[in-house]
């Protein structure tokens, strides 16, 4: 999930509902659950003064338990904006109403998606299967089968024809991957990909490593696995699960160490609210990165027709040129300027020593002179 796709959410005139809610399956009952589930929401928003239609519209997007096991809604003005499901559980359950929807939780579940494309392949073709957002089945799944499968296969002949033989099969099987290096390549581009991860047929993946496109090599890995479902499915997730969990972990170690370097240097990182907004108010941010310290209590001001004049007092948003300002969490405000701004968001431990200080801090596109922002 890419969030800067939801930046037309803010379009829409508040206020705001935000529902994260748990629709676990594998749970006893889970359909009475959810049930429960949705006429407790019902009886909150109207408590909350919400108005019939919005309250309507997401009852009716809530869904059965069977779409994941967390349901995410937002609804402004008798309309659902946005219904996503994703595969965990929440960490809790969260009912909203306030004037930017509450976006927090689907940061947190893009800050732990690895873009990647997965190729199981043997001598015949593959599987590719590219995985970019929340959910767990991928987006896009593309079966390879080679041409002339007859001729695939190595024949055992004797006398002066066998190096013929396994010379034609040899040419097939390269081929065939060629075609499969076509399909990741065309797969990693429409996913944005992080991670190529190979199994299979430890000829095949040899053949395909060298047909991929260089930009793609840096990023691959194999792990051990089959292309068919023979009783090795578990083991080749598990591997290909490992693989995904050791990229995000890279990316955060990188993502964090040019943090800190660049804060260091006091070049092009800010650390704390004030200078975090200050920066948003400039369009310097390039990734805002919040922390899992950042105060769940603190606020901010924003100018509601201005995505980036924000700041922590309402007196500022008007010193701005803005508008009547309007207070609301600051985790939202800063969500929504940084979507309008085009950067993009990470959630990261606030317990590492490389992370912001203050809660939230951000990596900018470039420096300014200005000491508040620098």
């Amino acid at each position: 999930m890419d969030l800067r796709d939801l930046a037309p959410l803010y379009a829409a005139e508040g206020p705001f509902v935000t529902l994260v809610l748990d629709t676990t399956s594998e749970v006893e009952d889970a359909a009475a659950r959810l049930d429960i589930t949705r006429r407790n929401v019902q009886r909150e928003l109207e408590q909350r003064g919400v108005d019939a239609a919005t309250r309507e519209a997401l009852a009716a997007q809530i869904g059965e338990h069977g779409l994941g096991n967390t349901r995410v809604l937002v609804a402004a003005g008798g309309e659902v904006l946005l219904a996503v499901s994703l595969p965990e559980p929440p960490e809790q359950e969260v009912v909203t109403v306030g004037p930017l929807p509450a976006l927090l939780p689907l940061a947190e579940r893009a800050s732990v998606q690895v873009p990647h494309v997965v190729a199981l392949v043997d001598r015949l073709g593959a599987d590719v299967m590219a995985y970019g957002g929340s959910d767990p089945v991928p987006e896009e799944t593309i079966e390879v089968t080679g041409p002339h499968q007859h001729h695939v296969r190595k024949v055992h002949a004797g006398g002066w024809s066998s190096r013929r033989y396994e010379e034609t099969a040899e040419n097939f099987w390269e081929r065939n991957a060629e075609e499969v290096a076509s399909a990741v390549d065309g797969a990693a581009n429409d996913v944005g990909a992080q991670l190529v991860v190979l199994a299979g047929d430890d000829r095949a993946v040899t053949l395909l490593q060298g047909e991929l496109p260089e930009r793609l090599r840096p990023i691959t890995t194999v792990v051990q696995g089959t292309r068919h479902a023979d009783g090795g499915d578990a083991f080749t997730a598990e591997r290909i699960t490992s693989a995904v969990a050791e990229r995000l972990r890279a990316v955060t170690d990188d993502l964090l160490a040019k943090y800190e370097q660049e804060r260091g240097q006091h070049d092009k990182a800010v650390d704390g609210p004030a200078a975090t907004l200050a920066a948003l108010r400039m369009a310097q941010v390039d990734v805002l990165v919040l922390t899992t310290t950042l105060p769940s209590d603190a606020t901010a001001w924003f100018d509601p027709a201005q995505p980036t004049v924000v700041a922590l007092t309402g007196e500022e948003v008007r010193s701005l040129g803005g508008g009547e300002p309007v207070e609301a969490p600051l985790v939202d405000v800063l969500l929504r300027a940084a979507l309008a701004g085009g950067a993009t968001v990470r959630v990261v431990d606030g317990d590492r020593p490389e992370a912001p200080q203050h809660g939230v801090g951000a990596l900018l596109r470039f420096a300014v002179a200005d000491e508040t922002v620098a």
